[in-house]
């Protein structure tokens, strides 16, 4: 999921101008706070010429929110990047994975078929609907299948690389030569 970066309609630049509002307020309310609780300058003096000290105080503590803000925008700009990548890498993938020549599937630790191509569906002559959520083994059968030697297993369990000639059953009961 893509998150939201537009602040104020103004995309990652929302952060800069938020960070520019709070010192702003922060500004005004540490002044207001010389006037009305210290009681020791006026408004126009405690907002617009407060002493050396203060003045330091307050560039400090809104040069603290505008570096904040400025990381932070460049933080948002960096993860709007990457996930603009992980999209572009991802709709590669799946691309590659539906129009594929070789019937591919894939199968959690449970042996149930998450995602099949239309070249796998073809080959097992059943539609993707039918197929996902169902054990492999219940779609495409063969001798290894759902015992010991089951090459899944032992890709799985010992990340072997595992190739062979199968012949395969599909669910209407034809056998399909395949290279697992």
């Amino acid at each position: 999921m893509r998150g939201n970066y537009n602040f104020w309609g103004l995309g990652g630049n929302g952060l800069i101008l938020a960070g520019f509002l709070v010192s702003v307020i922060f500004w005004l309310l540490e002044a207001s706070n010389h006037v009305f609780f210290f009681a020791d300058s006026d408004v126009f003096e405690a907002i617009f010429v407060p002493t050396w000290h203060e003045l330091w105080m307050r560039l400090t503590v809104v040069g603290v929110f505008m570096a904040f803000a400025f990381i932070a925008n460049r933080i948002v700009k960096a993860r709007r990047r990457a996930e603009e990548a992980s999209t572009r890498a991802l709709t590669e993938v799946d691309q590659v994975f539906e129009t594929a020549a070789d019937g591919m599937r894939i199968v959690d630790r449970d042996f149930r078929v998450l995602r099949a191509n239309d070249t796998f569906a073809k080959l097992v002559g059943l539609p993707k609907r039918e197929i996902i959520g169902r054990k492999c083994h219940e779609v495409f059968w063969g001798d290894r299948c759902d015992t010991p030697g089951c090459p899944l297993t032992r890709v799985l369990d010992d990340g072997e690389d595992v190739e062979y000639d199968a012949d395969k059953v599909r669910p209407d009961g034809t056998s399909v030569p395949c290279i697992v």
